[in-house]
C-alpha cells in the first residue's frame, strides 16, 4: 500500500520500518489508550459474552487518532518537509504554538495529556539517536526539536513530534498518517493481549481485520487536511475511558 504514492521512494520504506519497530524506545507500550479502563469497567467483552469486542474499541481509538490528532501530525509534517535555514526559527515557533493548541485540547484529560508528552519527548530523543547519522542537516533539525520539547512543558506532544520527524526525514504525507494510526492501534492491541482480554493469535487477526477501515479513515484525514482548528473527538466513549484511567485501583498501564 505504500507504493501508491508517487512521491514515495525507497527511503520511505526503511524509515517507516524503523519508526514502526518496537525496538525504537518511545514508551508507547506503556499505554493502553483507554483499553485497560474500559476492560475494568466491564465495557469490553473479555469472554463473558457482555460488552463490545476489542476490534470495535480499537477502531474507535483509530477514529479519534484521525479526527483529533491527524491534523497536528499533518501540520507538523508539512511544516518540516521543506528545509529552509532562514525559516528554521519560525518553523520551531509555529510548531511550538501548535503543540500549545493540542495541549489545551488535552488539558481536561490528564492521562491522555501525560501519555502524549511522555511518548512525544521519548520519540524525539530516539529520533535524534537513530537518524542524526543520516546527515548534518537532519541532525541539526532533530536536535532543534529535542531542545524545544520538554515533558514538563506544553511542547513535545506525540502527534506534533511524529509529524515533524516524518517531515524532516522526507516521509510522504500518506505514509506518515498510516504509520501514526497503525502504531496507535498496534499499542492498543498489544495492551489487549497483556491484559489477557484476547490471545496473541486473535489480536493478530483483529489488527488485520481493522486495516480496511483504518485505510478509509486515513484517506478521510488527509482530505480534511492540516488545519489544527478543525480537530475534534469523534469517539467520545473511547476518550472517556482514557480520562478515567487514574480512577482505577490497580493499573498495569500508564494510560
Amino acid at each position: 500500500m505504500m507504493n501508491d504514492d508517487n512521491n514515495s521512494n525507497n527511503n520511505d520504506f526503511w524509515t517507516a520500518w524503523q519508526l514502526l519497530d518496537p525496538l525504537l524506545p518511545t514508551g508507547g507500550f506503556a499505554h493502553s489508550n483507554g483499553l485497560e479502563a474500559a476492560t475494568q469497567f466491564g465495557f469490553i467483552d473479555n469472554g463473558t459474552g457482555t460488552g463490545i469486542d476489542v476490534l470495535t474499541f480499537v477502531l474507535d481509538i483509530a477514529r479519534n487518532a484521525c479526527s483529533t490528532l491527524a491534523p497536528f501530525v499533518l501540520a507538523a509534517r508539512n511544516r518540516f518537509d521543506s528545509y529552509s535555514s532562514e525559516r528554521e526559527e519560525d518553523d520551531i515557533s509555529a510548531w511550538s504554538k501548535e503543540n500549545a493548541i493540542l495541549h489545551a485540547m488535552l488539558i481536561g484529560n490528564a492521562p491522555a495529556l501525560r501519555a502524549s508528552l511522555c511518548t512525544g519527548t521519548a520519540l524525539c530523543r530516539a529520533a535524534v539517536a537513530a537518524f542524526s547519522v543520516d546527515s548534518s542537516r537532519i541532525s541539526k533539525r532533530l536536535k532543534a526539536l529535542k531542545q524545544a520539547s520538554r515533558p514538563n512543558s506544553r511542547v513535545g506532544h506525540l502527534a506534533c513530534v511524529f509529524g515533524a520527524v516524518c517531515g524532516i526525514l522526507g516521509v510522504s504525507e500518506k505514509i506518515t498518517i498510516r504509520m501514526f494510526v497503525y502504531v496507535t492501534v498496534r499499542d492498543a492491541c498489544s495492551a489487549a493481549t497483556r491484559l489477557n482480554v484476547v490471545g496473541p493469535l486473535e489480536v493478530a487477526a483483529i489488527l488485520r481485520k481493522s486495516t480496511k477501515t483504518m485505510e478509509d479513515m486515513c484517506e478521510e484525514a488527509i482530505k480534511r487536511g492540516s488545519d489544527v482548528h478543525i480537530a475534534a473527538v469523534s469517539a467520545p466513549l473511547a476518550e472517556m475511558f482514557v480520562a478515567s484511567h487514574d480512577q482505577l485501583n490497580g493499573r498495569l498501564f500508564n494510560s
